[in-house]
């Protein structure tokens, strides 16, 4: 019997606890299944030729021989790309929403309300804009490659906007922030009252 000992690493070198390291062959399948410790070593047992597989769930997974293999496993992180479709509660695509990911990177939705972008296994996504309730969702490995995600409406959020010049005022109810600056520019120098 061969005996490995191995030390499982990120590609920044930090160890891997919780990696799965399974020998296995042909004829009798999987023969010893352990895992790494917090330093990220585990000792794993088989025949020279038996194969020799080293996997974790953030992680992707590689193949060895037994005899083959040397004492530094080096894993990278298990990355996929996901399609954000971001509507609101009327169905209509939500623009300029933005969707970004706990460890890597983001991106705002396009014309259709759609979002490409490359997550981890268990990462947190959040979408959110200025008019909708902030959205969380994590990637687990059942995570479709598209997500619909619906955005309801934050307007009870909104306060009453005072605008004013010389004691006389403009009262905006919560309409949303782009209405009320169109309004303002569009009162510009005459400040009135408008009943909505």
């Amino acid at each position: 019997m061969l005996v490995r000992v191995l030390i499982v690493s990120d590609t920044n070198g930090n160890p891997i606890e919780g990696a799965k390291a399974e020998t296995w062959n042909e004829g009798n399948g999987v023969l010893y299944t352990k895992f790494s410790d917090a330093t990220g070593r585990v000792s794993i047992g088989g025949q020279p030729n038996d194969r020799l597989t080293i996997s974790h769930p953030n992680f992707g997974k590689q193949n060895y021989r037994l005899k083959s293999v040397r004492p530094k496993i080096i894993l990278e992180k298990f990355t996929m790309h996901k399609t954000f479709v971001i509507k609101n509660i009327d169905g209509q695509p939500v623009k300029n929403a933005h969707v970004r990911t706990s460890t890597t990177n983001g991106a705002v939705t396009n014309a259709n309300g759609v979002a490409t972008l490359s997550v981890e296994l268990q990462d947190t996504v959040t979408i959110s804009h200025l008019s909708y309730a902030t959205v969380t969702k994590t990637i687990g490995e059942n995570t479709p490659d598209q997500l619909n995600i619906t955005l309801q409406t934050k307007i009870n959020e909104l306060p009453d906007v005072v605008i004013g010049k010389k004691k006389k005022t403009v009262w905006l109810k919560p309409i949303g922030i782009g209405l009320a600056f169109l309004l303002l520019v569009a009162t510009a120098n005459k400040p009135k009252k408008i009943a909505l």
